[in-house]
């Protein structure tokens, strides 16, 4: 048999994502993150090598240390953020991160309340 083709199954409709994600691949396409660097302060739910990959396939790069966006995780610290930012930086949740990737833009930063929740 023959596969159908995955492009009716994408449900662009609601994701934009992942439609604009496949088609900017290998293109000079505007990337999500094009060219800003995402740090991780925590435990992310999704292995470090996938969010990694997710963070490239946007255009952008996965930073250890100064960043424009900073995931913060479960169990993140006070002290670890603090080692990663720069007065630029934008403390972010792994929903906005997943939310700005399906909608390919970038979601509304969210407040600090939900920061703090997602570290619990």
């Amino acid at each position: 048999g023959k596969w159908k083709p995955f492009e009716e199954y994408e449900a662009s409709d609601i994701y934009p994502g992942t439609k604009l994600a496949r088609e900017s691949r290998g293109s000079k396409a505007k990337g999500l993150f094009n060219g800003q660097k995402v740090g991780i302060a925590g435990t992310p739910r999704m292995p470090m090598y996938e969010i990694s990959s997710l963070v490239e396939s946007c255009k952008g790069t996965l930073s250890h240390y100064r960043c424009d966006f900073l995931i913060v995780a479960r169990n993140a610290s006070w002290s670890e953020m603090d080692e990663m930012e720069s007065s630029k930086c934008s403390r972010v949740t792994e929903k906005w991160f997943f939310d700005s990737i399906a909608h390919w833009k970038q979601q509304p930063i969210p407040p600090n309340s939900e920061i703090v929740k997602a570290m619990g």
